[in-house]
Parts: C-alpha cells; structure tokens; sequence
C-alpha cells in the first residue's frame, strides 16, 4: 500500500479561546510526524515517478519535480529541530496574530500533474519551520496524500491507464531495436575492418587440391545447403562431388560421397536441381537423390532412361517435378509408364516452372505454355495459354547453361505466390540479365560491368553482384523485393543463403595469384544492414 500522510490536528482559533493551548499542544506534536511521513512520501513519490518514465507524456516532469520534493522533504526534516521549539514559543503570540485564521481543508492531490501539490505541502512546511508561525490568510487544500488516489492511478487493474503501460512497452521495443541496431553496426565495423577475423568470420578449408577448386575459371560454382557446401569440381581426369575435403569447422559436411560419385574418366557427375529436401545428381543416365534432412542418399543408380541430352537448354524455376531431358523428349520421374513428352521442336529451349512447361522455339522465336499431368503413371503435356502461367509471355533467347554448372536453384527466389527469377539471355554476341516477378519486369540496380557476375542466390531475395580477382575484390547486394538498399562489400561473395539470424554469406578475401582459392570464410549478415529503416 503507497505511503500517507496523517492529517494534522486542528490549529487553535480564538473562535474557542477555552480550548486554544490544548489545541495549540496538539497542533505542535503532531508536526514531527507530519514532517517524517511527508518525507517518506516525497521519496516513494520519486520512486513512482522513476517507474513512470517511460510514460511519453509524464516522464521528464514526473521525475525532476519528485527529486525537488525529495530535496525540500530533507530540508524540512533537518529543521524540524528549529521548527519544533519555535512553535512551542509563538504559541502565546499565535493567539493573537491569527485573529483571522481559517480552518484548514484537506484535499487530495493530483499525482497526474506530477505531484506539484505535493510539493506545495512540502514549501509550506519550510516556511512554519523558517518563520515560526502559520499564514491562515493562504487557504491550503493540498496538506495530505491519498493512497486510494495512487493505487487508482497506478495499479494496473485501472484500465483508464492503458496508454501509460502501453508506452512503456514502446519504449522497450524502441529500446530492443536501438541496442540491436548498435550490435549490428559493431559487427559490420568490425567486419570491415577485418573480414578474417575470429568472432566475426570462419575459415573453411577446401583440401580437395581440385583443379580449379570452388571458383572454376570465372564462374563460381559452390553450392550451400543449410550451412553445408559442396561444388562439382574435376579432380584427376573427372568430375566428383566435392564436400568431404571442406573442413567447416561448424558443421559436418552436407553429405558423404557415394562412391558412384566418385572420379571417373567417361562419365561427368553433375549437380542437377533441388526439389523440397531432396538434392538431384546424375551420372549418365542415372539419378542420385540425397536427402539434405535425413542426410541420406535416398536413392541411388536409378535410371531416367537413355542418355541426356541437351540438358543446357533445360532451366528450372521452382520445379515440382524432378525432370530430365533425352533425344527423344523430357522424362518425368517417378512415372511407371516409360513414356516422354515429346517437345515441338527438337532444339527448344524448356523452362519448368512449378507444374508447368515453357517452351521456346529458338527458330520461330516464339513462346508456348503447357500443364504436366500426371494420369495412371504417365506423362503427358496440356496446352493452355501464358497468361495462365506466372511467367512472362514474351520471348527471350536463354543463354545456355554452362556443361557442369546446371544448378538453376540459385535463380529463383519464392515469397508467398509470387516468384521472382533472373534469366540469363542472349542478344548476339552481348548477354544481358532480366529480372521478373511473375511476369511483370523488374529493373537491375546493380547490373554487371565487364568481369562482373551477376547471381540471385539460391532461394533468397538477394541479387548479387560480385568480382573477385587478385587486384581487388567486391560485392554489392540488393534486396528484389524493393524494400532495401545496396550494400556494398569488401570481399567476392560465391554464395549465399538466408537463416533466421541473417543472411548467411561464403566470401573469400582475394583472388590468389594462380586463380585457385583453398580457403574460404563464413559470415552472417543481420538484415538490417540491407533495409532503409533508419
């Protein structure tokens, strides 16, 4: 229960001159403790208003008029001494000089305007202890403090001061976000000051002694999964999956190989397209399903018909189906029946979007949209019109996709129903970039420049831009969506992925001087850094 002050007796009057020294004894006794308990106010007064701060309204003059209250509470309690004796003295003389004295009215105070009353109380109080006698000429109202009047305006039951409490949970989410904000600035200082350093990034080593290692001429081929890498790289005279030689010292690697998989002469292994959990590799004719949760191969040596062909012409955006292409048409898998579909053209080139087949006829320059349906373990194609399907009805000449890097998992980015994706495409001898979302284009602020290379990380809303080379090295970063900034940074960035804390990004410093890194690092970005939220 909040503190109180006691009311006071009543001041003698010559109204009832029989009763005045014993009125005038009481009146004086009673003061010690008037002063003691209005002291203890003064100092639950300034706790309460300290707990009220946050209040938008009420914080700044809540508090400094509490410490004024405080001071004059401990002035008047280090003349109480003085105040005491000369009460006692001007007793005789207080009978004739308050001829005109009025009876004192109690009233509560405001706390709401800041306890001003109650510091009235407290001056009037100096003044009986400095000058010996009471003014009744000034009618007071302010002389004691109500406990009911602060647990009606403080307790939390009291629904009229809603607002209050409601502030001071917006001042803490105001005060969350400052503190984050200024732990996000430290670790961008002191990532650029060293993007190397311990606290700030992990060094991974590749001892793989690939040939080109993660960065293969100028293209950029590692692949991350959940905090997991890996790349298709030649290793002897063949290609193989290359994640046991990556040292994370974090994480285990995103799969064993399978021995399948391994090195051969004659036969490339290729990293296809993920579907769900499920990673889609082939070697000749046959796929290989890894399961990225299980950590299995789920699926080993199962064939999807005669051999691939023209699968460069092939480009999936957020494919439902695993399919694959062969000389005599696309093969769904996991269809019984054995059937292709067949294309209209024999060089188109195919886009599988979701349950749907673009294609192109690079001759006829023209664009066509079909269903895959799926019917008692066949496959088959149903045409229906563009403007059925989230993409865009114009034709564009795709730039075929490089023979080991058919990765198109890193082109897309889904958000609810919407899907954005960046074609790569052809106009003569020049390639040039074309974002979408759906079938709406979108502009590139940060198109590429000479040895540039443009890339939408996998299945994130950020297009990068990036040149790694062993003069310089940099990166910028947009967010598609439109709702960021560029973020420009100091380091060549081969892939990305977004986590709950931030957007997970492998970088390496610098281009050796033979082209071929062996070490590179890991950092998470706050996404913060990325907004326009000031």
């Amino acid at each position: 229960m909040a503190k109180q002050i006691s009311k006071i007796k009543e001041p003698p009057t010559t109204s009832d001159p029989q009763n005045f020294d014993a009125r005038a004894d009481e009146f004086v006794a009673c003061l010690p403790r008037f002063v003691t308990e209005a002291n203890e106010l003064a100092v639950e007064a300034e706790g309460n208003a300290n707990a009220a701060q946050n209040s938008k309204e009420a914080a700044a003059a809540s508090a400094e008029q509490a410490g004024q209250a405080r001071d004059a509470a401990a002035l008047s309690a280090q003349n109480l001494a003085t105040a005491v004796n000369d009460a006692i003295e001007c007793k005789q003389s207080a009978a004739k000089s308050a001829n005109n004295a009025k009876k004192s009215e109690t009233a509560v105070s405001e706390i709401k305007d800041g306890l001003a009353d109650a510091l009235d109380t407290l001056e009037a109080m100096k003044k009986i202890s400095k000058d010996g006698f009471i003014d009744d000429t000034q009618t007071r109202t302010n002389l004691t403090y109500s406990s009911k009047k602060i647990d009606s305006d403080f307790s939390k039951t009291d629904h009229n001061h809603d607002t209050a409490y409601l502030s001071i949970e917006k001042f803490n989410e105001f005060n969350t976000k400052i503190v984050k904000k200024q732990n996000n600035l430290d670790f961008m200082v002191n990532f650029l000051q060293d993007v190397t350093a311990d606290g700030v990034a992990v060094k991974i080593d590749d001892t793989s002694n690939s040939v080109y290692s993660f960065v293969e001429g100028s293209d950029l081929v590692l692949h991350v999964d959940n905090g997991k890498y890996f790349y298709i790289g030649a290793m002897g005279s063949g290609r193989t999956i290359i994640s046991d030689e990556i040292k994370n010292p974090n994480r285990k690697n995103i799969l064993k190989r399978h021995q399948d998989l391994a090195p051969y002469p004659s036969a490339e292994v290729l990293f296809l397209y993920k579907i769900g959990d499920l990673l889609y590799f082939r070697r000749s004719s046959f796929f290989y399903v890894y399961n990225t949760k299980t950590e299995e191969w789920v699926e080993t040596n199962s064939s999807m018909g005669d051999s691939l062909d023209k699968m460069e012409r092939m480009h999936f955006i957020d494919p439902k189906f695993a399919v694959t292409r062969h000389y005599s048409g696309l093969k769904i898998k996991g269809v019984n029946g054995g059937n292709y579909i067949n294309l209209d053209y024999a060089y188109s080139t195919v886009v599988i979007m979701q349950d749907y087949l673009i294609e192109m006829n690079d001759s006829a320059k023209t664009v066509k949209a079909y269903k895959i349906v799926v019917e008692g373990g066949n496959a088959s194609k149903r045409p229906i019109d563009i403007s059925q399907v989230p993409y865009h009805d114009s034709y564009i000449s795709l730039a075929p996709i490089s023979s080991h890097y058919y990765d198109r998992g890193t082109k897309y980015y889904k958000k609810d129903d919407d899907l954005y994706y960046l074609e790569t495409f052809e106009d003569g001898s020049v390639r040039g970039y074309a974002l979408y979302k759906n079938k709406e284009r979108l502009p590139i602020p940060i198109m590429p420049q000479s040895n540039e290379k443009l890339f939408l990380a996998q299945r994130t809303r950020f297009l990068i831009n990036v040149y790694i080379g062993t003069d310089q090295t940099y990166t910028r970063m947009y967010d598609i969506t439109g709702k960021g900034k560029i973020v420009r940074l100091p380091v060549g960035v081969l892939c990305a992925e977004e986590t709950e804390q931030g957007i997970r990004i492998a970088y390496v410093p610098r281009l050796p001087a033979d082209g071929k890194p062996r070490t590179f690092y890991e950092a998470i970005l706050p996404y913060e850094i990325f907004s326009n939220e000031e």
